[in-house]
């Protein structure tokens, strides 16, 4: 007997994974949790828009070819809870 999975689209796993990183935490879901949540999210972003297949390729060009890293710069001079 086999599993039947349902299907997604990378769209809808990475706006699963980003909403999984917004929830607070709780005895269930720590801030360990939120973290991977946002970085399975981000990382399923970066590698599918930069179409490498290593994180440090994809950040290359996350630095090369977004404005991420001015927002970056921005969030962490400006907004305390960032």
């Amino acid at each position: 007997m086999s599993m039947s999975y349902p299907k997604f689209t990378r769209e809808e796993l990475i706006a699963d994974w980003f909403k999984r990183s917004q929830k607070e935490g709780t005895e269930e879901f720590t801030i360990f949790d939120q973290f991977m949540s946002l970085w399975l999210a981000f990382n399923a972003w970066g590698t599918y828009e930069s179409k490498e297949g290593k994180d440090f390729q994809m950040l290359s060009w996350i630095k090369a070819k977004t404005n991420l890293p001015s927002i970056h710069s921005k969030l962490m001079k400006g907004d305390a809870d960032y």
